[in-house]
């Protein structure tokens, strides 16, 4: 499997998949459906679906690189891709440096596939709920942080894995 993806490939899959799809896609829910993402890919495959670490946030665990890029869209919904990154089917594939398919990205898209009925329907603020829950990964470092001042402490992947591979041991994908 050619993965890691940059994250930006997999938010526009988000963003492409929302249009024939809806679900409220917002920035809160992009970042949350990241996490569930990265958690059920790291178990599943044993490698991180992007390599962009989260961080422990007031809110949850955030990727810093999305949040600066989509910060701007508040509370709305976004339609409109970022940067010049998708997974498709197409000759050319930006993310993976090769102009032709493999059979690991076609794995990826049917994994992404599998994902996106789980958790997109959950509107973001229980997404929120279930990615803070005690003794989640988030709750684990957030806990140790004094003040909410600095948002750079790293929840490190394999806290996130450890805590969906037994989570999903008990509710398979």
């Amino acid at each position: 499997m050619p993965a890691p993806y940059p994250v930006v490939a997999i938010v526009n899959w988000f963003i492409d998949k929302n249009k024939t799809n809806p679900a409220n896609l917002t920035h809160l829910k992009i970042q949350k459906l990241l996490y569930f993402a990265q958690g059920h890919h790291l178990t599943k495959f044993n490698i991180p679906l992007f390599e962009d670490d989260f961080c422990a946030w007031r809110y949850g665990p955030v990727v810093d690189r999305v949040y600066h890029q989509l910060k701007n869209f508040g509370s709305d919904v976004i339609e409109t891709k970022i940067q010049d990154h998708t997974i498709t089917l197409q000759s050319s594939m930006p993310w993976a440096g090769t102009a032709a398919i493999e059979d690991d990205d076609l794995q990826t898209l049917n994994f992404l596939e599998e994902f996106w009925p789980l958790y997109s329907p959950i509107n973001p603020w229980g997404l929120v709920n279930i990615a803070n829950r005690d003794n989640g990964p988030w709750r684990k470092i957030a806990d140790a942080i004094s003040t909410w001042e600095s948002n750079s402490k790293i929840v490190p992947k394999e806290l996130i894995k450890l805590h969906f591979t037994n989570y999903l041991a008990n509710n398979p994908m």
